[in-house]
């Protein structure tokens, strides 16, 4: 639905007594290591009677492969979140000469070989 350099709009039908799943793929590690934390939260899309729905410039970017695109929903809209939940750490970068190798490639990989050059 829409997507910044921060932040991304999925729809997705939920029930208070049910359970979803939501995959992400394609994300890229920020730039400096650490750890990491999301902010999560639902909106509705429900009318909210007295609030203007809209501030963006139209016509919308439609969401293609990269780029900022869509319209964020309006901060009234939001139900229910959860800030700054803790999630794994990004590991820094370390130069090695490109006949060095990991086998497996996958972090956290039990019995790993690593191969220095």
């Amino acid at each position: 639905k829409a997507r910044s350099t921060e932040s991304i709009v999925g729809e997705l039908a939920l029930v208070a007594t049910g359970r979803a799943t939501l995959q992400l793929q394609g994300l890229l590690n920020p730039t400096k290591p650490g750890p990491a934390s999301w902010s999560i939260a639902t909106f509705t899309t429900a009318t909210i009677p007295g609030v203007t729905t809209t501030t963006t410039v139209m016509p919308l970017r439609p969401c293609g492969a990269t780029g900022a695109c869509g319209q964020f929903l309006i901060p009234e809209a939001r139900r229910d979140e959860s800030l700054n939940v803790p999630a794994f750490g990004v590991l820094g970068y370390i130069d090695v000469q490109s006949s060095s190798k990991v086998n497996p490639i996958y972090y956290g990989a039990k019995a790993a070989t690593v191969s220095l050059d």
